[in-house]
């Protein structure tokens, strides 16, 4: 297993990353394994709204697999992206934030991941 690395403040400085972005929207999602479980770190955003909380064990939750703490993030960056959020231009508000398919698309392939086909011989070199 990967060996995370801490900072002072409890911040894991090399975690295991999935990120994505499209048009003004862009999520990040951070785990790293502790004494205690597996934590989870999430930066999500849409345009100038965003959550954010470092990969840490200060939320208080910790979890048994690194899939349960991926998808308690992506849960959350989920219930984010699905708020409404105004957007303005030269500050007059002109509606609200179109949050592109393909955000949606990729939270959902960490959620569900397609299956695809394995290779047995994809390392071997025929021409030797």
């Amino acid at each position: 297993m990967k060996n995370f690395e801490f900072n002072v403040h409890g911040i894991c400085t090399n975690p295991n990353v999935i990120e994505y972005e499209k048009g003004f929207c862009r999520f990040r999602i951070e785990t790293a394994y502790t004494p205690y479980g597996w934590i989870y770190g999430l930066k999500s955003a849409k345009s100038a709204h965003a959550i954010y909380s470092h990969c840490t064990g200060y939320h208080g939750k910790y979890f048994q697999k690194e899939k349960d703490a991926l998808l308690h993030a992506v849960n959350l960056s989920l219930e984010f992206f699905n708020e409404k959020h105004r957007c303005s231009s030269n500050g007059n508000f002109d509606g609200f934030i179109k949050v592109p398919k393909e955000i949606f698309e990729k939270l959902d392939d960490i959620i569900n991941p397609k299956p695809r086909e394995l290779d047995l011989f994809a390392d071997y070199n025929f021409n030797e």
